[in-house]
């Protein structure tokens, strides 16, 4: 995927990962890593690896695990490596992202998941710097729109 006009400068070179694991009586799992390589100008490009099978490679202890990305969620996350949410500051730096690990589960992941996913790889790798406060920070893997408000808690 190309995206026209990206920003010069803004993203350092790095490598960087993210699994996001969503309990809520399933399991729904979503991982994405891969290397940034800065250019000093055009388009920001995303490669992303080859898809796989939903079912097709073990990954790990967990059964239901798979490695790789399946066709099915590539729209998924180039749209969150692409679009900001609601009030996030936001721009494409020039250079290509190659996505080199992925991972999901069978029966949990879905489109939304990876595009969770997705969003959190984009904000982390565009840190000016990583530090373990700023890692551990639950709002660079926030899930829902920066614009929406959070649900009201409740004593039921």
């Amino acid at each position: 995927m190309r995206v026209a006009g990206g920003r010069p400068g803004s993203w350092p070179e790095r490598h960087a990962a993210v699994s996001l694991d969503f309990i809520s009586g399933f399991p729904r799992f979503g991982l994405l890593g891969g290397t940034f390589t800065p250019k000093s100008e055009g388009d920001f490009v995303v490669v992303l690896p080859a898809p796989v099978p939903l079912d097709d490679v073990p990954y790990g202890e967990a059964p239901d695990r798979r490695a790789g990305l399946p066709g099915e969620f590539h729209a998924a996350v180039l749209r969150g490596l692409a679009e900001p949410t609601a009030s996030e500051p936001f721009a494409l730096p020039a250079g290509t992202l190659t996505l080199e690990a992925a991972g999901h589960d069978v029966v949990g992941t879905s489109s939304l998941v990876m595009l969770r996913v997705a969003q959190s790889l984009r904000r982390l790798l565009a840190l000016p710097s990583f530090s373990e406060a700023l890692l551990t920070d639950p709002a660079l893997y926030e899930l829902r729109p920066a614009a929406e408000p959070p649900s009201p808690l409740s004593n039921r």
